[in-house]
């Protein structure tokens, strides 16, 4: 049986069969070392890596773009995807965005959230990589996903839009939206399965799991699954000095709320598994206190019987935006940097940490 699992653990405790089965765990902090494996960087969002071949892609969205980048001595960020649009972000006025959201299909398409036009215009899409590397602009996307408005209970009432996190699962994509905050919508659209030589489809893109109405917090963010299979989804809340970021599963056949737990972090916006041990991370903007922003460790609490969520801080980070694994369990995380006066223009990193994690 997968479990979300965490270090040094004790006891599992099932709560029914529907439910994840947590651990508790004793809480250590390992050693951690940090480097910079790119600099200059304008408001990376997001990071992922391709499973052929180990590079990285970054979502450069103050500059309309995404970056590949081949970890290493003297890596340097290329131009894989260009012309995104570039807008202001709906809640961050000082923060300009393009593509956001970054994941890797089965078959190893590139999947791209974005921001920056609004609701409606926003979209998610689907890119095919050549072999050779080329750059390719937006208009080569295969297939381009957005959200139209409707009226009924289960419709987005605006057309959505910043597309901050994408997963894509075998079966389907998902796709968090902070387009509409009295809903927080999290999206789906189910995978057709390539057939023969042929590349993977996706069917439109529709509303899901309404997770404003069922957690009360605005604003979900980053998205991952469980071995275990649940939909593991941050709610960041309201970008200020209030610690209202919360931890939520779900089913992702019916939408169903499996369990929800605050975890006193600020704005969780990444979340990953450890392929070496299983344990979750997360990494914490903080944007309203950067000196509380980091990369996290979420263990499993347990208190008169009810479960909960201890945020244990492996580093310090200044505004991180999300985290990735690669097969031997380094960790790459984008950060914005710093926005005080003599910063640099442009002081997005990407940064590659190593140790037991």
């Amino acid at each position: 049986m997968n479990r979300f699992r965490f270090p040094l653990f004790l006891t599992a405790f099932a709560f029914c069969a529907s439910l994840p089965t947590l651990v508790t765990a004793a809480t250590y902090v390992p050693a951690v070392k940090t480097e910079t494996i790119v600099g200059g960087l304008d408001n990376p969002v997001a990071v992922a890596m391709r499973a052929s071949g180990g590079d990285l892609f970054v979502s450069e969205s103050g500059a309309g773009r995404v970056v590949r980048i081949t970890p290493g001595k003297d890596a340097k960020p290329q131009p894989a995807i260009t012309g995104f649009p570039v807008g202001p972000s709906p809640e961050i006025a000082e923060l300009r965005v393009g593509p956001l959201g970054l994941a890797f299909t089965a078959a190893g398409q590139l999947i791209v959230g974005s921001g920056g036009q609004g609701p409606e215009k926003d979209a998610v899409r689907l890119f095919i990589l050549p072999a050779d590397n080329k750059p390719q602009t937006i208009d080569d996307a295969k297939k381009v996903l957005t959200i139209k408005p409707g009226k009924e209970p289960t419709d987005s009432k605006t057309g959505e839009g910043w597309f901050y996190g994408v997963v894509a699962p075998p079966y389907a994509i998902f796709a968090t939206s902070r387009g509409e905050a009295s809903s927080g919508w999290i999206s789906r659209s189910f995978i057709q399965p390539a057939l023969g030589k042929g590349p993977e489809t996706l069917r439109d893109l529709r509303p899901f799991i309404e997770s404003k109405r069922l957690v009360n917090v605005d604003g979900p963010t980053a998205l991952v699954i469980s071995k275990r299979g649940e939909l593991v989804v941050s709610q960041a809340g309201k970008f200020d000095k209030t610690p209202d970021s919360q931890l939520s599963f779900y089913n992702p056949s019916n939408a169903k709320l499996l369990l929800n737990m605050p975890t006193g972090l600020l704005d969780i916006v990444g979340l990953a598994y450890s392929p070496k041990t299983g344990l979750l991370y997360a990494v914490d903007l903080a944007w309203a206190d950067d000196k509380q922003g980091g990369l996290f460790r979420l263990d499993a609490t347990q208190t008169d019987g009810m479960m909960g969520v201890k945020a244990v801080k492996i580093t310090s980070l200044d505004r991180p935006t999300s985290l990735c694994f690669a097969p031997d369990g380094t960790l790459y995380v984008t950060t914005l940097g710093a926005t005080k006066p003599g910063a640099p223009e442009k002081p997005g990193q990407l940064l590659k940490i190593t140790g037991s994690l």
